[in-house]
């Protein structure tokens, strides 16, 4: 699995009534009768899952501050255990967990 510094995440938002899904189907579903769908971007740094709307500051500032804050923790050494725990506490969404081959690597 290849490490992404940041990540893009497309929400489906209803602007009747403030529900937001991830999945394009779950929202036509929502959808279906009377709301009309309205995609929001956000740009997210990997590490943590802070993230900037696209639309708020621009698709390129949005891109920068989730590379700035992806470097930070790298920068000051959180970057493994921020990422470790946002990954159990997701489901796999954001963060990553490095492999060790043959066991544990905190010896």
């Amino acid at each position: 699995m290849k490490f992404e510094r940041i990540r893009s995440v497309d929400y489906y938002c209803c602007p009747a009534c403030g529900m937001a899904f991830t999945d394009r189907k779950e929202a036509e579903r929502h959808f279906r009768y009377d709301h009309q769908i309205e995609i929001c971007k956000v740009i997210r740094c990997n590490i943590c899952g802070t993230g900037w709307d696209a639309k708020v500051y621009g698709e390129q500032e949005a891109r920068r501050r989730a590379d700035q804050c992806c470097q930070s923790h790298i920068d000051d050494g959180s970057a493994e255990a921020i990422a470790r725990r946002n990954y159990f506490f997701t489901d796999g969404e954001i963060g990553y967990l490095r492999s060790v081959k043959g066991g544990r690597e905190d010896k």
